[in-house]
């Protein structure tokens, strides 16, 4: 049943991780609190999301630092896509398994 903080989702199937609070979910029918930020941030089990640092302003964004987060809940290896400014094509970055 949902709250004001809290949606029920359907997810499909796999694992999901919450983006905040990095609690892993399995895919069907789940009730999913919302974190900080008010809202529902799930990530597949096995993505890497690029992170930029903070700046005022997009052209202020130094790209030479983009950290790259893994999620993982069962996956061996991590994978997603980059495209920075200046780049002529998406990047596929990838994580060997540790």
């Amino acid at each position: 049943m949902e709250s004001g903080n809290s949606r029920d989702v359907y997810l499909p199937k796999g694992k999901w991780i919450d983006y905040q609070s990095g609690r892993v979910y399995e895919g069907g029918y789940q009730t999913i609190e919302a974190g900080k930020i008010p809202a529902i941030i799930l990530v597949r089990d096995g993505s890497i999301i690029p992170h930029a640092p903070l700046a005022q302003r997009t052209d202020q964004i130094d790209w030479s630092k983009i950290e790259l987060r893994e999620y993982k809940a069962d996956a061996v290896t991590c994978s997603g896509l980059l495209f920075k400014p200046g780049d002529t094509a998406i990047q596929r970055i990838t994580s060997p398994d540790k």
